[in-house]
């Protein structure tokens, strides 16, 4: 091979190579680009009951992913897909909408869009009672889910009665992780009302059914 040929196969090697990076780069932005038009903006949640209603707005026009779970969990197990097309808003944004159904009643969630998942929103439920009201960040162990008797202030009434006084008890945490071994697809929901109709032995009912479910969820469905 003489001296101009080689000098002809280097420069040919040389424009492969410019143009392969000119390709990678463009790509590379559009990439970047189509990540921050689809974030999340006026991110919203209403929830009535078992039903919720998610909003936000984004430059993305495609169908967008919710990811949502118990606020009490801290976890996002569960995943719904946007119905319908979003809706022009404006100043070349889209208004996304997603509706939830199915949810516990008197609980609240926390939400996210997929992708985006470090901003979450609290899907409040003004009639969730003081027992799931969300004091509890995670349900790493039965120890996270239970009040601890030392925070209790010193009673200066007649204390209320307690669940076993009025013939319920707090459902046990292997009961619970046992059900969802047992039925791998199974929901919150669905534990919550298997364990609705149970009793005990003694012919009690249960109590604390939501935080335990899901403690039971959790351990079940990510331990490694």
């Amino acid at each position: 091979m003489n001296r101009d040929e080689r000098k002809k196969r280097m420069l040919a090697i040389g424009g492969g190579v410019t143009a392969l990076l000119v390709v990678l780069l463009i790509i590379i932005r559009a990439a970047v680009a189509g990540g921050a038009d689809a974030t999340p903006t006026d991110f919203s949640c209403d929830k009535n009951g078992t039903t919720a209603s998610i909003k936000w707005q984004s430059k993305s026009g495609d169908k967008g992913l919710i990811k949502y779970g118990l606020q009490t969990s801290g976890e996002l197990p569960f995943i719904h897909e946007e119905a319908t097309t979003p809706i022009k808003a404006g100043s070349g944004l889209n208004q996304h909408s997603v509706g939830l159904d199915s949810l516990l009643d008197g609980s609240s969630y926390i939400a996210a869009v997929s992708g985006f998942e470090e901003k979450t929103v609290v899907c409040k439920d003004e009639n969730e009672s003081q027992a799931s009201s969300g004091q509890f960040n995670s349900l790493n162990s039965l120890a996270e889910v239970l009040p601890s008797p030392t925070e209790a202030p010193e009673p200066t009434e007649t204390p209320s009665p307690t669940p076993e006084e009025t013939g319920s008890r707090l459902l046990p945490l292997v009961d619970a992780t046992a059900y969802f071994n047992d039925n791998t697809t199974a929901t919150l929901l669905d534990c919550v009302e298997h364990f609705s109709a149970e009793v005990d032995s003694g012919g009690n009912s249960f109590y604390g059914l939501a935080h335990i479910c899901a403690a039971a969820w959790k351990a079940v469905n990510t331990s490694s």
